[in-house]
């Protein structure tokens, strides 16, 4: 099968990244979620036993002429829970045919624009994947390589993974059991909040409150809106945040204040700060609110990752 390229523009959408597309003929817009950690691309269509609430119509393969269905036999077929579809056009700028994606029927998700996936996982069911003309430039870039299998030194299947070796806060490197980092940290531009393993987690909680015990008038705080997140009230004038570090194979990437705590008014209009991370057990996840003001290069061709911040 040839390879079909085609450049398409991202939006940020609090709190995830998209696309805007058009699926069939005449085409339908379709906005869909940048997720660099799922696998399949699909959209909600019609008839639907339940869809969540999206801001353009359903897409109706009904009133599409280029809409086909898949072959049963399709290495794909077996991967959807429901039909999988076979659409003649997908449109952004350009004229495509023979695009693979699935239907969804029933479906949970939160309202907004998004109405679909676009799945670009290194993974075998990805019938989408990043381009080979792509051109990171500027200053700062850094380089780090993708995770790999020991034996056939291939890429991990599924989440693109990077090696990653430590975490600093405030400019002190952490102590942090050895193996939390095991099995590396995955890219996922499908999801907000980054995740770190659950001893590393409490080892970034804890330096945190003790960075913020150093000011006498920062005071740690309960914010209804984010009851499991470590939250403090700060006064107006109060510029003092720490940043945190990600210390990869190679390269680090800094996360500062803006990409490390949500910031807010709370009903008294005292300003709060919210620390934008989850803990869980045996995961590393690089998530979107940790990539904002950054520019990521996926080089598949060397198989590294570049990356340089900027004012996006």
């Amino acid at each position: 099968m040839s390879m079909k390229i085609f450049d398409a523009s991202l939006s940020f959408c609090a709190p995830l990244f998209t696309t805007d597309i058009g699926i069939g003929t005449p085409a339908t817009k379709t906005t869909l979620v940048f997720n660099t950690a799922a696998p399949l691309t699909w959209t909600q269509w019609q008839p639907c036993v339940y869809c969540f609430k999206q801001d353009q119509p359903v897409f109706d393969p009904s009133k599409s002429s280029s809409f086909k269905r898949m072959r049963r036999k399709h290495n794909l077929a077996s991967w959807f829970n429901c039909n999988v579809l076979e659409s003649s056009n997908i449109i952004k700028n350009h004229r495509f045919n023979d695009i693979i994606f699935g239907c969804g029927i029933n479906n949970h998700g939160r309202p907004g624009p998004q109405t679909a996936i676009t799945g670009l996982a290194t993974d075998s069911r990805s019938v989408l994947s990043f381009g080979q003309e792509a051109v990171l430039k500027g200053e700062n870039i850094q380089t780090t390589s993708f995770l790999k299998l020991p034996k056939t030194k291939k890429l991990l299947q599924g989440t693109f993974k990077l090696d990653l070796t430590g975490i600093s806060v405030a400019g002190k490197r952490l102590e942090i059991p050895e193996g939390s980092f095991d099995g590396g940290c995955g890219l996922d531009s499908g999801s907000p909040l980054s995740v770190i393993e659950e001893h590393a987690y409490n080892a970034v909680m804890n330096a945190i409150s003790s960075y913020f015990s150093q000011f006498k008038n920062i005071k740690r705080t309960v914010n209804k809106k984010y009851p499991r997140n470590l939250c403090y009230q700060y006064p107006r004038n109060f510029r003092n945040f720490p940043n945190m570090v990600l210390h990869f194979e190679g390269a680090n990437l800094e996360v500062n204040e803006t990409n490390l705590f949500m910031f807010g008014r709370n009903l008294f209009m005292s300003n709060f700060v919210c620390l934008q991370l989850l803990g869980e057990k045996k995961t590393n996840l690089l998530r979107v609110y940790q990539q904002q003001n950054f520019r990521l290069l996926y080089d598949l061709g060397n198989e590294k990752l570049l990356f340089a911040r900027d004012n996006c």
